[in-house]
């Protein structure tokens, strides 16, 4: 994954971070080399900027709200498809899969609990930043475990 962003940039005040920092980019570590898996993670991050983006730029709530409802709806539109490719092609552990999913749905959900419960936008930050970090470690752990045998079935097909 990498991080847009240099240690010169400008502070907006009142913030701890530039807006350049906060952005996910694509890059060939985050690649699985499935396209339409890839496909799902790209708009995901891109989803995941947009909601970091209203967040720094100080949009208003219901805009933030909005932003992360996407996030997460996204997440579980692209959790059944990913389910599905994985046991259309017999993946041994899907079912932990599926159940490492609903795991991080609860996550997400609970995210968005604690984001309608913050009138604070420190609160609204330590929450696009645990999003990303959830994500962005599903991403890198557990995707990362069926990309030779999902690759290796795609090839056969």
């Amino acid at each position: 994954m990498a991080l847009c962003g240099d240690s010169d940039s400008a502070q907006m005040p009142g913030d701890f971070m530039s807006e350049d920092v906060w952005q996910l980019v694509w890059d060939d570590s985050l690649s699985l080399g499935i396209p339409e898996i890839d496909e799902d993670h790209r708009r995901f991050i891109s989803l995941i900027d947009d909601l970091n983006h209203a967040i720094i730029s100080r949009q208003e709530k219901p805009a933030i709200e909005r932003a992360l409802n996407l996030v997460i709806a996204d997440a579980q539109s692209h959790f059944e498809h990913e389910e599905s490719l994985l046991a259309r092609h017999g993946y041994p552990e899907v079912n932990h899969h599926a159940a490492l999913h609903a795991e991080l749905t609860l996550q997400l959900l609970g995210v968005m609990d604690a984001f309608n419960s913050s009138e604070l936008s420190y609160g609204w930050i330590e929450n696009a930043l645990r999003i990303k970090k959830l994500v962005v470690d599903h991403l890198l752990d557990e995707d990362m475990k069926y990309r030779d045998f999902l690759r290796l079935r795609l090839k056969r097909a």
